[in-house]
């Protein structure tokens, strides 16, 4: 904030795991009643690469206004569960499972935002988010119901259709 000399501060990362590891993340910033956004795309592996693109004004608050409207909510809110299938109490050759499912690959999501009055920071896995594992009519995630309930998530959601359509109508210039 001091350095922005904004009156609020966010940001938004989605960090994806593969063969490589991808970011894709933006910076809000407010001040004297205007919202300015920030896209940073770094690459981790397989060649460690950071791009940074021009900010450019929004139209919009949705940012602030989407987060801090819901502020005692989230603040109070549980953690989301972890993708969790249900099992036997007993498996075979007499071991005992907790259903919890890891995975390498994911997409992680990471918010934050800070203003005088709300600080703010979350962070969480998409794969939790799954219903299934793949087309998997047996591998069902017990805590999918739970999970697309929670306020985070309904908000992460309202954030991405946000970023996509000002994706959509703006081309983000690279920084020299």
């Amino acid at each position: 904030m001091t350095e922005l000399n904004a009156e609020k501060v966010g940001f938004t990362r989605k960090s994806c795991t593969g063969f490589g590891v991808n970011s894709e993340g933006y910076i809000f910033w407010k001040k004297d009643s205007i919202v300015k956004l920030q896209k940073i795309d770094f690459t981790e592996y397989p060649k460690e690469e950071l791009i940074t693109y021009r900010p450019i004004e929004l139209k919009t608050d949705f940012f602030f206004t989407l987060l801090e409207g819901k502020r005692y909510v989230l603040q109070k809110e549980k953690e989301l569960k972890r993708f969790q299938v249900q099992v036997d109490d007993v498996q075979e050759l007499d071991t005992v499972s907790t259903g919890y499912i890891r995975t390498s690959h994911s997409c992680y999501r990471n918010i934050y935002i800070k203003s005088k009055k709300f600080n703010y920071s979350k962070q969480f896995d998409y794969f939790n988010l799954a219903k299934s594992l793949g087309h998997s009519k047996t591998e069902i995630n017990i805590n999918y119901e739970f999970n697309k309930k929670l306020k985070i998530v309904e908000s992460d959601s309202l954030i991405n259709k946000e970023l996509e359509q000002i994706k959509s109508k703006n081309k983000f210039i690279i920084v020299d």
